[in-house]
C-alpha cells in the first residue's frame, strides 16, 4: 500500500463465494507464479488503497492459510449464503475509523492490476462526486468506489 495525504480509502476484497459454476475454490486456482487470490491481493496492496478488508466465507480457513500473513485484515462473513451485500456488512465492521471512502472489489478479477486501482482512486479523489465506477467499452464494473457518507 502506498500511503496517501489524500481521501482515506479502505479496500473490502469480496472473497467469500462459494464459486458453485467452477465447482471448486477458484480463488485458489494458479495464477502466473501465485494464486487468483494472491495476485488480487498483491495488485491492492501495491496500489494507493490505504488498508485491505479481504472479505472470506465458504472454505475460510483454506484462504486464511494463504493470505494470512499478508499485510490485511480478514472478516469472516459466517452468511456467505445471502450474498455479496452480507460480505459487504461483515467488511465495514472492520474499517479503520478514518476511513473517508471505500472500495469493493472483487477476488476473482487478478488482472485488474494496481495501475488500473490507482486511476480509479485518483479520478475519485479528484472529481469530488462520491462514487467512482470503471466503465470499460461501455460497461460499468469493478471495483468501485463509494464515500461512506453513502
Amino acid at each position: 500500500m502506498i500511503q496517501d495525504s489524500a481521501i482515506f480509502i479502505s479496500a473490502l476484497l469480496l472473497a467469500a463465494g462459494e464459486s458453485k459454476r467452477m465447482g471448486r475454490q477458484k480463488l485458489l486456482l494458479p495464477f502466473g507464479t501465485s494464486t487468483i487470490i494472491e495476485q488480487t491481493i498483491d495488485n491492492l496492496l501495491n496500489s494507493r488503497a490505504d488498508e485491505i478488508i479481504v472479505v472470506v466465507g465458504y472454505r475460510a480457513q483454506e484462504l486464511v492459510t494463504k493470505i494470512g500473513r499478508k499485510p490485511l485484515k480478514i472478516a469472516v462473513n459466517p452468511h456467505y449464503q445471502q450474498g455479496m451485500s452480507a460480505s459487504i456488512i461483515a467488511g465495514l465492521n472492520l474499517i479503520d475509523n478514518n476511513a473517508k471512502a471505500v472500495m469493493i472489489a472483487l477476488a476473482d478479477q487478478p488482472g485488474i492490476s494496481s495501475k488500473i486501482i490507482d486511476k480509479l482512486i485518483a479520478e475519485f479523489r479528484q472529481d469530488n462526486k462520491g462514487i467512482a465506477i470503471p466503465v470499460y467499452q461501455g460497461n460499468r464494473g469493478h471495483p468501485v468506489i463509494f464515500s461512506i457518507k453513502y
